[in-house]
């Protein structure tokens, strides 16, 4: 997923799920990058279940996303 296609939160945890309705593939590297950013981005991988959370933490501290820019 490209930054010109704006995810929603249902669009991320279906990526993340691994429940893309429309194809039923598994996501990208890049898709599962981009959802998981997302949740990060906004703040939503902090309101989600313990797991979301927890697994954001383990992503951001690995490099595979980058945390919560705050201005």
């Amino acid at each position: 997923m490209n930054k010109e296609n704006e995810m929603d939160l249902l669009q991320a945890i279906e990526i993340i799920e691994n429940d893309i309705e429309n194809d039923q593939e598994n996501p990208t590297e890049d898709e599962y990058r981009c959802a998981w950013q997302f949740l990060v981005d906004t703040g939503h991988a902090w309101n989600l279940q313990g797991w979301y959370g927890r697994t954001a933490t383990d992503l951001i501290e690995s490099g595979f996303i980058q945390g919560r820019i705050t201005g």
